[in-house]
Formats: structure tokens, C-alpha cells, sequence
């Protein structure tokens, strides 16, 4: 499969959607990431839109202060005493929050599993990093998920549910705002997916141009196809 070119909008709502194939609440849970590249920057977006807590061990500390600075986490850590201590309160109030954890991977994972964390889901970039996780985590009775997985899961889930991506491109940020007002309307209460209606224009504010990104069904495509836009605005398939 060819690889795609990083979109954060596309790349979160696709880690979004693999939340969404994996349960249908995500307030209280724990979602564990390994390494801030492209794959962990979406996933702790997207963990913190579904409601999740997001811890994400990334040895870089230079990559961990550059996904703060463009707020894909809300703390850097150095030790997994700090890390748990910021989760535990999140975690105990149901409030989303990404953690940042700046230390050697492989050794914050064997102290998070010795001090029995047990995460909802570990999301690792590769078949080879998913394994060991799996033996740390997965008698926990988490997800344990790596980029080919979280790729099939996410086609299987939208196949499923009758959904498909679609990007929609405005001339200033007042069309994008009113839109948003008319996708949170489009998509049922009692879905999941209403979170990324909701939350993600709270992460995108600064994208350019003005555009939203959504996975939906036939019928709310064709309801928000009678929202008024511009001659300006784009309607696309992904």
C-alpha cells in the first residue's frame, strides 16, 4: 500500500475512527502510544476528541517539546511518576488529556507494566512493536494495535457503518464555524463519531485554508449538502 502524504486533519480522524471501531465510550479509559511521529501525534489527537486519557512515550525530548508546541499533547514528562500522576486525576474525572512522556521507550514500558497500568489500547507503529507490547499489556485485556491493524480496522469499520471521508473547503473561518454548527447536527447523539463534529474544530483552528474533514453516512452527507456555502467552498471525496 502506498504511502500516504501526512495530513493531520485526514491522519487524526482516521485514528479517531479506529477509537470508534474499538468501543463506543472512551471517557475514564487509557490509550498508550509509542513514539510521536505522525501515527502518535493523531492518536493522542484523537484520543483527547473521543474524551480518552492519551500517555505517548516518545524518546525525543526535542519531538516531544515540538508536539506541544502545536498542542497535540498537553504535558512533557521525564519520569513515569510524573506521567501517572497527571493521568490518574484525568482519568478519575473522565477529562481527556495527552501526556507526553520524554524517556527511553522500551524502559518506561517495562515500569508502566510492572507497576500494573493497563491501558485500553497500545497503539504501536509496527507489527515487531505491537508484539512485546502485547505481552505487557495484553493480559490486561487491552487492544494492542500496530499501523497495519489500525489500517484494516479502520476500512473494515467504515465499510461496515456506511461511511466515507469527506473534506469540505470554505473561503473564510465564519463559513468553516457555521459548518461545524450544521456537521454537529448532521451526525446522531448517539454516536461517537458526534465527538469529532464537536471537539475537532478545537484542534484545527489553525489549519489553512479553512476546511473540515469528516467520515459520514450517505444520508448525512446528503443533509449537509443543503447547507448554504459559497461558490468558494469545495466538496470532496478523500
Amino acid at each position: 500500500m502506498p504511502e500516504r502524504t501526512e495530513d493531520a486533519q485526514i491522519e487524526a480522524l482516521r485514528a479517531f475512527l479506529l477509537l470508534c471501531a474499538l468501543g463506543s465510550e472512551w471517557q475514564g479509559r487509557l490509550v498508550l502510544v509509542r513514539g510521536l511521529d505522525a501515527q502518535g501525534r493523531a492518536m493522542s489527537r484523537a484520543a483527547a476528541i473521543a474524551g480518552a486519557a492519551c500517555l505517548a512515550v516518545e524518546a525525543r525530548a526535542e519531538v516531544c517539546r515540538a508536539t506541544l508546541r502545536t498542542s497535540a499533547c498537553d504535558f512533557v514528562v521525564n519520569s513515569v511518576d510524573e506521567a501517572l500522576r497527571i493521568l490518574k486525576n484525568e482519568i478519575r474525572q473522565r477529562r481527556p488529556v495527552c501526556v507526553a512522556l520524554s524517556a527511553p521507550e522500551d524502559a518506561a514500558f517495562e515500569e508502566l507494566a510492572a507497576r500494573g497500568v493497563a491501558p485500553d489500547v497500545f497503539v504501536g507503529p509496527t507489527e515487531h512493536d505491537a508484539a512485546p507490547a502485547g505481552a505487557r499489556f495484553g493480559a490486561f485485556g487491552g487492544a494492542v494495535v500496530s499501523s497495519q491493524d489500525s489500517e484494516r480496522l479502520v476500512d473494515e469499520y467504515m465499510a461496515a457503518h456506511g461511511l466515507t471521508m469527506r473534506e469540505f473547503r470554505f473561503g473564510s473561518v465564519q463559513e468553516l464555524s457555521e459548518f461545524d454548527r450544521h456537521l454537529g447536527s448532521a451526525v446522531p447523539n448517539s454516536e461517537l463519531r458526534r465527538r469529532w463534529a464537536v471537539a475537532a474544530p478545537g484542534f484545527f483552528y489553525r489549519e489553512r485554508p479553512w476546511r473540515r474533514v469528516a467520515a459520514l453516512t450517505a444520508t448525512e452527507s446528503s443533509g449537509l449538502g443543503d447547507t448554504p456555502s459559497p461558490p468558494s467552498s469545495k466538496y470532496s471525496g478523500l
